[in-house]
């Protein structure tokens, strides 16, 4: 066997298949035909695994998309939540059976998808909204509970007030009705956090309204002589800031019975038709003309305090939103008082103080304030000035508005 030598792999370079001569293998490989297979697949089988991914994160997508969708109508659709008020959310398992709702959704879309991997990533997609909706919920039943309470209230002193009004000459039924406020208005301070200046104001103006409506009543059944001394018993817890009352009291006869009858019927109804049907129920013609025309100047009068104090609480807030730039700050409560117009001013005048961004001018609106009358500017109180047009001028050209306004209403002094 001398001299014999037996190949190895350094002697082996390629080896070429015929019915590929593209496809090389290094040096010393044997390949077998199920590695070639093997080899010449592999893009194949990751390409697929690619498409296998991409297909499962588009059909999570796809249930995401259902299950916002379901998330926004057990919000806000026909059945959602924010279309309970009141006793209907406090007095059921509101949060439980909302959350269960949106669970049986989630539970019903995610059966639909095809494999596990798709179920997970939509598990993990849909945990954040799961938590808004929660939020959301909890928050609309927070406002609601703080709604239903103020109503609570409300309702409360107002049919104690109607009690006294119907029983004005028994005395115990005017203390019933005296006690029963001052403990529904402790109840309120305590869940509301009161200072005890509220809760001092708003028991004497509860027992004020309730002492008024005694009088007011027994003036309007003609028992003159039991009004005029309930009125000095108690005349130290009635406010009667204009004398109305008062002068009721010393004028008597159809001028006091109209005065009363006005003052009992306003302070029941806030507006004007309710008003009035209320005063065209008095039989006496005289009576009934007298108190209907008291009616429409107390209530007239009641409309322009109104006017003042929302305009009050708008220039309030216009100074909290140019100092913070976020109308949010402002009272809740508040903010319910203000018009349409002035909400949408306060928004205008945040976003530019978030946004540090100097005011664009409206040519328009300046054209039709240069074009003003002295006295037409000067019949503009306040918040009209800035309602109207702080929004929509330069800052050069709103503190020339508004030195031309002082001096207009200082003029017309």
């Amino acid at each position: 066997m001398a001299g014999i030598r037996l190949p190895t792999s350094a002697d082996v370079d390629v080896v070429n298949r015929r019915s590929d001569p593209g496809v090389a293998v290094p040096k010393g490989t044997f390949q077998s035909p199920l590695g070639i297979a093997a080899q010449e697949l592999a893009p194949a089988f990751k390409e697929l695994h690619k498409a296998e991914i991409q297909n499962d994160t588009l059909m999570a997508e796809d249930a995401m998309n259902q299950y916002r969708a379901s998330q926004i109508d057990l919000t806000v659709g026909q059945e959602g939540f924010t279309k309970s008020r009141g006793k209907d959310v406090v007095n059921t398992p509101f949060l439980e059976n909302y959350e269960k709702r949106l669970a049986k959704s989630k539970n019903d879309i995610a059966a639909t998808l095809a494999n596990d991997n798709q179920r997970e990533i939509f598990e993990r997609r849909s945990q954040i909204p799961t938590l808004q909706y929660t939020e959301s919920l909890k928050r609309h039943i927070a406002g609601e509970q703080d709604n239903n309470a103020k109503e609570i209230l409300k309702s409360t002193l107002a049919i104690e007030l109607s009690n006294v009004s119907n029983n004005y000459s028994n005395p115990l039924a005017i203390e019933a009705s005296k006690q029963r406020n001052g403990y529904a208005i402790d109840q309120e301070a305590a869940r509301s956090g009161w200072s005890k200046e509220r809760i001092d104001f708003e028991k004497r103006a509860s027992l004020s309204s309730i002492h008024t409506s005694v009088v007011s009543n027994a003036l309007a059944n003609d028992q003159w002589q039991y009004a005029q001394q309930y009125y000095r018993k108690n005349k130290d817890d009635i406010a009667d800031p204009n004398g109305r009352l008062a002068q009721a009291l010393e004028e008597g006869g159809l001028r006091g019975r109209s005065q009363a009858n006005a003052d009992s019927i306003v302070a029941q109804y806030r507006d004007m038709p309710e008003a009035l049907e209320a005063a065209r129920k008095i039989k006496d013609p005289k009576l009934r003309d007298a108190t209907e025309d008291r009616v429409r100047r107390q209530i007239s009068d009641r409309k322009q305090d109104d006017i003042r104090r929302q305009n009050a609480v708008f220039i309030e807030a216009v100074k909290t939103v140019e100092q913070t730039g976020d109308p949010d700050r402002v009272d809740p409560a508040r903010y319910a008082e203000l018009g349409p117009d002035q909400r949408n001013a306060l928004k205008i005048l945040a976003d530019r103080q978030r946004s540090g961004q100097v005011a664009k001018q409206d040519d328009g609106v300046w054209l039709k304030f240069t074009s003003m009358a002295p006295g037409a500017i000067a019949r503009m109180d306040e918040a009209e000035l800035i309602t109207n047009y702080k929004p929509h001028l330069s800052p050069e050209n709103w503190n020339t508005a508004s030195q031309r306004w002082q001096a207009a209403r200082n003029a017309a002094m």
